[in-house]
């Protein structure tokens, strides 16, 4: 249970990191490290199509 947890929240954050780069590629701006999509706002998105889901 212990390892499916672990890699539940590595996906969940490549995901993060690649919707976050996705959106500063989109936008043509200067790529900047500091996050322009929240973890917070993500994971309410991802908490939302989970809920649609059951």
């Amino acid at each position: 249970m212990r390892l499916f947890h672990f890699g539940f929240a590595v996906l969940l954050y490549n995901a993060w990191l690649m919707v976050d780069f996705l959106v500063q590629t989109g936008l043509d701006v200067e790529f900047r490290p500091k996050p322009r999509i929240t973890a917070q706002r993500f994971i309410g998105f991802v908490n939302r199509q989970l809920t649609r889901l059951i």
